[in-house]
């Protein structure tokens, strides 16, 4: 009989829903964290997803540790937000790993990280009301305020006898979500976001601004066993004195390594471009693999960039010639 976890979460709980939809709504990818995975994990996730990998994780404490523990692949996971049922999923597998955890969710401002993770089915997103749950179960299932739990024994003997499997249960619950979704008044429409840039269309930027302070761009500046996005010279026989990696997805630790690698070979300064979560993601492991970068990297959100390049540009053909020569010093 497979069991029934639950976690409850807020939603004024700023970092717990940025977690939600990083590793739930989203899914990451699976280069991400490909050689922190055994085969036969990476196998059980990839059976679901080929390239995402979707999970939730919970601090170290010892009740979780207990619920975790008791965790098997095939048992169900369940998230509440508030007083609702919001996402669906099985779990695959689990593992502990502060390393896989700091990737998916960075961590807390104590040090601490969610490193009892689960890897899950990719999510089903639904909406059930905790009361109407209660409701329609007699009173059978209800759920703790918060953190990590599991039904006890009891109350899955009680669900199976009442439904005739646990997974009649859970199919229960989703048509209990159509039903109350059909109820649902429209959601208003969200604001449009700012459209993501391409990493080819951030290296073109950095490029054109390289050239408008009047700098010897390199795209694909090669380096052993491949290349750094693009370099920066002051005397075009000279060696690279910035360079640039830009990093939206793939594998952030190759990324930071060819900065590394421009830092210890020709003393140039590393840039990475990135996004909010790339720079979380970036400082974490400034705290450890990378920590010989952490004081000379310069960590530059894409929104950033992109104003600086405005700029700049605005300002060198508001002057012409005279804006070149300014810039010829910028650096």
């Amino acid at each position: 009989m497979p069991g029934i976890f639950y976690v409850r979460l807020s939603s004024r709980d700023s970092v717990a829903m940025r977690n939600v939809k990083r590793t739930l709504d989203e899914g990451v990818s699976i280069d991400e964290i490909r050689h922190l995975l055994d085969s036969e994990t990476l196998g059980a996730i990839q059976r679901y997803h080929p390239d995402k990998v979707f999970a939730w994780g919970s601090l170290p404490s010892n009740v979780n540790r207990n619920f975790w523990s008791m965790m098997r692949r095939g048992d169900y996971f369940l998230i509440l937000i508030d007083q609702t049922i919001c996402y669906i999923a099985k779990i695959l597998a689990k593992r502990e790993s502060s390393e896989i955890a700091r990737i998916f969710w960075g961590e807390r401002i104590t040090g601490e990280t969610w490193e009892l993770i689960y890897f899950l089915t990719p999510p089903i997103k639904v909406y059930v009301p905790e009361n109407i749950v209660k409701e329609r179960t007699r009173g059978i299932v209800s759920f703790s305020p918060r953190g990590l739990n599991r039904f006890s024994e009891e109350r899955l003997k009680t669900l199976e006898r009442m439904f005739g499997t646990i997974q009649n249960f859970i199919i229960s619950l989703l048509a209990l979500s159509i039903h109350e979704q059909v109820a649902l008044p429209p959601r208003p429409p969200e604001p449009s976001p700012r459209p993501i840039p391409t990493h080819d269309e951030i290296v073109r930027i950095i490029k054109e601004l390289g050239q408008l302070l009047n700098k010897f761009p390199r795209t694909e500046e090669p380096i052993p066993g491949g290349s750094i996005d693009i370099a920066w010279r002051k005397d075009p026989r000279g060696v690279p004195y910035i360079v640039f990696e830009v990093h939206f997805t793939g594998n952030l630790h190759a990324d930071l390594a060819k900065l590394k690698y421009a830092r210890e070979i020709w003393n140039s300064i590393p840039v990475l471009i990135t996004d909010e979560r790339g720079a979380t993601r970036a400082q974490n492991l400034l705290q450890g693999p990378f920590a010989e970068l952490r004081d000379v990297i310069k960590i530059v959100k894409w929104q950033d960039i992109i104003e600086i390049y405005k700029t700049v540009k605005k300002l060198v053909e508001k002057h012409e010639g005279i804006g070149r020569i300014l810039f010829r010093k910028f650096d």
